[in-house]
């Protein structure tokens, strides 16, 4: 027999029980920022949950229960869960590409609007004054070349005063 004691005396058990982790979400797509909720559904085993350890996007956030996380730029996101017990037993449950968040082209600093900003952007990313990350830039492309250009700066600008119905161009 195992036995787990504590301050009240000993627990005898036969066979320990881990906890079971499994959560759901109000919704897993849209556009940014999308605050999704997610609820815990996990369940105990031989002793209570005690803590909750989230993964989204290589960010750990701790909690006791149910959370929200606002996803502030575009994406795909697996999300995992680790439940732990008060011994230390743990179980993970983990979904790929859980959640979806929409693309607004042109919106490179994600502030959900396309403005001159982002074509100041651009272009100060051309002549190496700003630094834009890969997403950014695959973001900024509103003529679909694979590289950032004068010319996106310009269909940014067009679409804003209302010239072009839409980016990124389709050359289709």
């Amino acid at each position: 027999q195992n036995a787990i004691l504590n301050i009240d005396g000993c627990e005898q058990f036969t066979e320990f029980i881990y906890p079971e982790s499994n959560f759901t979400v109000n919704e897993n797509s849209g556009e940014y920022p999308l605050l999704v909720s997610f609820t815990d559904q996990s369940v105990s085993g031989t002793h209570p949950i005690s803590q909750l350890i989230w993964e989204i996007d290589s960010e750990l956030i701790y909690s006791n229960g149910n959370m929200d996380y606002l996803f502030s730029y575009p994406g795909v996101f697996d999300i995992s869960m680790t439940a732990i017990d008060l011994v230390g037993f743990s179980d993970t449950v983990s979904f790929e590409s859980l959640v979806s968040i929409d693309t607004l082209y042109g919106d490179i600093d994600w502030d959900a609007e396309v403005t001159d900003s982002d074509a100041s952007l651009v272009l100060s990313h051309i002549v190496g004054d700003e630094l834009l990350n890969q997403l950014q830039q695959a973001t900024g492309d509103a003529s679909n070349s694979t590289s950032l250009s004068a010319f996106d700066a310009s269909l940014i600008l067009q679409f804003i005063s209302g010239n072009i119905d839409g980016i990124p161009i389709d050359h289709s």
